[in-house]
């Protein structure tokens, strides 16, 4: 089942040489009509807004099979048959999240499927054309009981695109609470840095660049220990000279301190691996440990899959 609203869907001429559809990649967010997926949608639609994105909402309904009596006419034996799919319940949520959405945003730039399907399957294949998928932190699955549900911790570590995890209404309140984001000299540290800034400067929040070392020996200033990334901030600094940007330089594990620096915070971002022990995993140890353990919404950036129009640094690149 797939509602789209008109002037929703890509168009041939919005695709680049390469045949990606670029200019109008939408939000895709996830529901289940749990409360952690009905913030998720709110945090969405307030994205789209700000960056002037369509949404794209997304039900992946993975019933488990029921079965029925059925006594044929004329007859006096009866079979155990398959029963009908238990769908009342997810179409009413899907509903639910299509008009609130379409309240909210303008004509045209609604669009949502309900599917049969695993959750995670579907909203990765949804993701390959996003400019960003969000989910909330849990589920309905048999892990909503654990700190982050199972499909939220699966899009974040497999995602195609920038991976939003929602927790707690923080980000939607109006306070002018700080964006923080974590940094270690990594190519995904340059991409962290650059969605950071444009976040800032939407949100018109204050930007905190922070970066945790394991030893407290040697240089003690940011431009000594991340000289790459400094001159990529200067950059971003002329960029969006309105933001207010503080960096900060912390001594000890990062997956340890970092999570406690969101206190407070509206967002933290990181890259989905760093160059710490666990860089070869699909996540890093600060990335999982922020999924289970941060104050605030999560954004683990994948690649360089970047908002339209925004760049690493002054070239491009990093």
């Amino acid at each position: 089942m797939s509602y789209t609203q008109p002037n929703t869907e890509f168009l041939p001429s919005q695709r680049g040489p390469s045949g990606t559809r670029q200019a109008t990649r939408p939000i895709v967010v996830g529901v289940d009509g749990t409360p952690a997926s009905q913030l998720a949608l709110h945090w969405a639609v307030n994205e789209a807004r700000l960056r002037g994105l369509p949404v794209r909402i997304v039900l992946a309904t993975d019933q488990p099979t029921t079965y029925q009596t059925y006594t044929p006419p004329l007859t006096s034996e009866t079979f155990v048959v398959e029963g009908p799919p238990q769908t009342k319940r997810a179409i009413e949520d899907f509903d639910r999240a299509m008009a609130y959405a379409r309240d909210r945003l303008p004509a045209g730039t609604l669009s949502g499927v309900h599917t049969p399907g695993r959750a995670t399957s579907v909203l990765l294949d949804e993701a390959r054309d996003a400019a960003m998928v969000v989910v909330g932190s849990r589920g309905r699955s048999t892990a909503a009981s654990a700190l982050l549900g199972s499909v939220s911790a699966t899009v974040a570590a497999h995602a195609p695109c920038p991976a939003v995890v929602v927790r707690g209404p923080g980000g939607l309140a109006g306070t002018a609470r700080p964006i923080v984001v974590g940094v270690d000299g990594s190519e995904d540290a340059y991409h962290a840095l650059a969605y950071a800034f444009t976040e800032a400067a939407k949100r018109r929040r204050p930007l905190t660049v922070l970066h945790c070392r394991e030893s407290g020996a040697g240089e003690l200033s940011f431009a000594g220990v991340l000289p790459g990334l400094s001159s990529s901030l200067l950059a971003h600094r002329e960029r969006h000279p309105s933001v207010q940007v503080k960096t900060r330089l912390m001594v000890g594990d990062p997956a340890e301190l970092l999570p406690e620096q969101t206190r407070g915070a509206d967002l933290v971002i990181v890259g989905s691996r760093g160059r710490g022990r666990l860089a070869g995993l699909l996540l890093g140890s600060v990335s999982q440990s922020l999924l289970h353990r941060a104050y605030c919404t999560v954004i683990v950036m994948h690649g360089d899959r970047l908002p339209e129009g925004e760049v690493i640094d002054g070239e491009g690149r990093p």
